[in-house]
Protein backbone atom coordinates (compact mmCIF):
# COMPACT_ATOMS: atom_id res chain seq x y z
CA UNK A 1 0.00 0.00 0.00
CA UNK A 2 2.96 2.11 0.98
CA UNK A 3 4.34 2.02 -2.61
CA UNK A 4 0.68 2.98 -4.25
CA UNK A 5 1.31 6.32 -2.11
CA UNK A 6 4.92 7.06 -3.16
CA UNK A 7 3.64 6.30 -7.16
CA UNK A 8 0.65 8.87 -6.14
CA UNK A 9 3.36 11.35 -4.95
CA UNK A 10 5.64 10.87 -7.92
CA UNK A 11 3.13 11.23 -10.67
CA UNK A 12 1.87 14.45 -8.56
CA UNK A 13 4.54 16.23 -8.42
CA UNK A 14 5.31 17.02 -11.89
CA UNK A 15 1.26 17.82 -12.33
CA UNK A 16 2.09 20.69 -9.69
CA UNK A 17 4.93 21.92 -10.89
CA UNK A 18 2.98 22.56 -14.17
CA UNK A 19 -0.24 23.32 -12.51
CA UNK A 20 1.77 26.08 -11.19
CA UNK A 21 3.40 27.67 -13.78
CA UNK A 22 0.14 27.49 -15.47
CA UNK A 23 -2.09 29.52 -12.69
CA UNK A 24 1.15 32.12 -12.65
CA UNK A 25 0.78 32.67 -15.71
CA UNK A 26 -3.02 32.45 -15.29
CA UNK A 27 -2.92 35.53 -12.44
CA UNK A 28 -1.35 37.57 -15.31
CA UNK A 29 -4.14 37.20 -17.72
CA UNK A 30 -7.51 37.14 -15.15
CA UNK A 31 -7.23 41.49 -14.81
CA UNK A 32 -6.57 41.82 -18.47
CA UNK A 33 -9.97 38.93 -19.12
CA UNK A 34 -11.78 41.01 -17.00
CA UNK A 35 -12.16 44.47 -18.76
CA UNK A 36 -12.36 42.78 -21.78
CA UNK A 37 -9.14 42.32 -23.69
CA UNK A 38 -7.17 39.32 -24.73
CA UNK A 39 -4.67 37.00 -23.14
CA UNK A 40 -2.24 34.53 -24.42
CA UNK A 41 -0.71 32.05 -22.03
CA UNK A 42 2.01 30.12 -23.54
CA UNK A 43 3.89 27.27 -21.22
CA UNK A 44 6.95 25.44 -22.89
CA UNK A 45 7.21 25.33 -26.53
CA UNK A 46 5.05 28.08 -27.85
CA UNK A 47 4.78 25.95 -31.38
CA UNK A 48 2.91 23.40 -29.11
CA UNK A 49 -0.88 22.49 -29.42
CA UNK A 50 -2.99 25.75 -28.52
CA UNK A 51 -6.83 26.06 -27.14
CA UNK A 52 -8.85 29.17 -27.58
CA UNK A 53 -11.67 29.88 -24.99
CA UNK A 54 -13.05 32.89 -25.53
CA UNK A 55 -10.85 35.93 -25.19
CA UNK A 56 -8.16 33.25 -23.49
CA UNK A 57 -5.73 31.55 -26.10
CA UNK A 58 -3.35 28.85 -24.49
CA UNK A 59 -0.48 27.38 -26.12
CA UNK A 60 1.46 24.77 -24.21
CA UNK A 61 4.42 22.80 -26.03
CA UNK A 62 7.02 19.93 -24.91
CA UNK A 63 10.47 21.61 -24.85
CA UNK A 64 12.21 19.08 -23.24
CA UNK A 65 11.85 18.89 -19.56
CA UNK A 66 13.52 22.31 -18.31
CA UNK A 67 11.64 24.81 -20.64
CA UNK A 68 8.37 22.34 -20.43
CA UNK A 69 8.09 23.16 -16.29
CA UNK A 70 10.22 26.14 -15.98
CA UNK A 71 9.22 28.65 -19.46
CA UNK A 72 5.95 30.38 -19.45
CA UNK A 73 4.34 33.80 -20.78
CA UNK A 74 1.45 35.54 -20.90
CA UNK A 75 0.96 38.16 -23.73
CA UNK A 76 -2.14 40.64 -23.28
CA UNK A 77 -3.95 42.88 -25.61
CA UNK A 78 -7.11 44.82 -25.94
CA UNK A 79 -6.62 47.01 -22.91
CA UNK A 80 -4.76 50.17 -22.50
CA UNK A 81 -5.04 51.12 -18.92
CA UNK A 82 -2.16 51.06 -16.89
CA UNK A 83 -3.92 50.08 -13.78
CA UNK A 84 -4.96 47.03 -15.25
CA UNK A 85 -1.31 46.37 -16.62
CA UNK A 86 0.39 46.74 -13.44
CA UNK A 87 -2.19 44.68 -11.41
CA UNK A 88 -1.92 41.81 -14.58
CA UNK A 89 2.24 41.99 -13.88
CA UNK A 90 1.99 41.98 -10.53
CA UNK A 91 -0.86 39.01 -9.89
CA UNK A 92 0.95 36.12 -11.63
CA UNK A 93 3.64 36.45 -8.49
CA UNK A 94 0.72 37.22 -6.44
CA UNK A 95 -0.45 33.89 -7.44
CA UNK A 96 3.10 32.11 -6.41
CA UNK A 97 3.00 33.99 -2.93
CA UNK A 98 -0.60 32.15 -2.39
CA UNK A 99 0.45 28.94 -3.60
CA UNK A 100 3.85 29.48 -1.11
CA UNK A 101 1.70 30.55 1.80
CA UNK A 102 -0.86 27.36 1.06
CA UNK A 103 2.31 25.23 1.16
CA UNK A 104 3.54 26.26 4.27
CA UNK A 105 0.52 25.68 6.23
CA UNK A 106 0.40 22.34 4.60
CA UNK A 107 4.10 21.92 5.71
CA UNK A 108 3.52 22.87 9.50
CA UNK A 109 0.26 20.86 9.21
CA UNK A 110 1.72 17.65 10.52
CA UNK A 111 2.43 16.10 7.53
CA UNK A 112 5.53 13.31 7.22
CA UNK A 113 7.02 10.66 4.92
CA UNK A 114 7.45 11.65 1.16
CA UNK A 115 4.75 13.77 1.05
CA UNK A 116 6.01 15.89 3.51
CA UNK A 117 9.60 15.55 1.13
CA UNK A 118 7.55 15.93 -2.04
CA UNK A 119 5.66 19.44 -0.59
CA UNK A 120 9.27 20.59 0.89
CA UNK A 121 10.89 20.13 -2.60
CA UNK A 122 7.52 22.18 -4.05
CA UNK A 123 8.23 24.68 -1.68
CA UNK A 124 11.13 25.77 -2.28
CA UNK A 125 10.33 25.66 -6.26
CA UNK A 126 7.73 28.52 -5.40
CA UNK A 127 10.03 30.41 -3.03
CA UNK A 128 12.72 30.19 -6.13
CA UNK A 129 9.70 31.08 -8.60
CA UNK A 130 8.40 34.13 -6.11
CA UNK A 131 12.78 35.40 -5.98
CA UNK A 132 13.13 35.38 -9.71
CA UNK A 133 9.60 36.86 -10.66
CA UNK A 134 9.38 39.17 -7.95
CA UNK A 135 12.81 40.83 -7.98
CA UNK A 136 13.44 43.24 -10.60
CA UNK A 137 16.00 41.81 -12.86
CA UNK A 138 16.93 41.17 -16.71
CA UNK A 139 17.31 37.29 -16.75
CA UNK A 140 20.80 36.29 -18.48
CA UNK A 141 20.19 33.25 -20.06
CA UNK A 142 18.11 30.07 -19.98
CA UNK A 143 14.82 30.48 -21.04
CA UNK A 144 14.09 33.86 -20.26
CA UNK A 145 17.57 34.89 -21.17
CA UNK A 146 17.41 38.61 -22.34
CA UNK A 147 13.83 39.40 -20.83
CA UNK A 148 12.92 40.87 -17.90
CA UNK A 149 11.44 40.02 -14.43
CA UNK A 150 7.78 41.11 -13.35
CA UNK A 151 8.95 42.74 -10.87
CA UNK A 152 11.29 44.59 -12.83
CA UNK A 153 8.26 45.31 -16.15
CA UNK A 154 6.12 46.62 -13.12
CA UNK A 155 8.60 48.17 -11.74
CA UNK A 156 9.30 50.13 -15.07
CA UNK A 157 5.58 50.92 -15.64
CA UNK A 158 4.82 52.31 -12.52
CA UNK A 159 8.49 54.57 -13.22
CA UNK A 160 6.79 55.28 -16.87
Amino acid sequence: MEWMVSVAVLIALPIALFSELFVHELGHAVPVLLVGGRAHITIGNPDGWTVKLGRLKITAGIDGLKNTFLYGSTDWSGVESKRVHALGLACGPLVTVTLLLATSILLLSGIDGLLFGALQFFFFWLLGRAYYTIVPQTYSGGSYGGRISDGKKLLELLQS
